[in-house]
């Protein structure tokens, strides 16, 4: 058998027909398990996908969602209230924009560019001092 052989024989064993499902605008990876595959979805971590997989009572290792799965998936995350995307998005930068408005150290940090949670400045944060310097 020689290599060329080889090559489309493989080519023919990966092939599958489980198609990406979309959730939430996130194409769901068939081949990885699903909790990993839920996990895509900015504002879910993996504790939070196992969270959800459990309750919906679908094994997180096993890999490829039904579409059942996905449907439950998004009715679970909308009646549980749970932000994620650019919901999750807004509210961060509303977060930060307050912050900045009232005028708090942490605030004054972001305005600035500089690092928010006490590193130092001295030798690292280069990208902040580029920015400062450009402004």
């Amino acid at each position: 058998m020689s290599n060329l052989d080889k090559k489309n024989n493989h080519e023919k064993t990966t092939s599958t027909d489980v198609q990406s499902k979309r959730l939430f605008g996130v194409l769901m990876n068939p081949k990885s398990k699903n909790y990993i595959s839920i996990s895509a979805i900015k504002g879910i971590g993996y504790p939070l996908a196992k969270k959800i997989c459990n309750s919906l009572s679908i094994d997180p290792e096993k890999k490829g969602l039904s579409d059942q799965d996905v449907s439950s998936i998004r009715g679970y995350i909308e009646s549980n209230n749970i932000k994620i995307g650019g919901d999750l998005s807004s509210q961060e930068i509303s977060n930060i924009n307050t912050l900045i408005a009232i005028g708090c150290y942490r605030g004054r940090r972001h305005k600035l560019g500089y690092p928010v949670r006490g590193q130092r400045t001295k030798n690292n944060a280069k990208t902040s001092k580029k920015r400062r310097l450009f402004k």
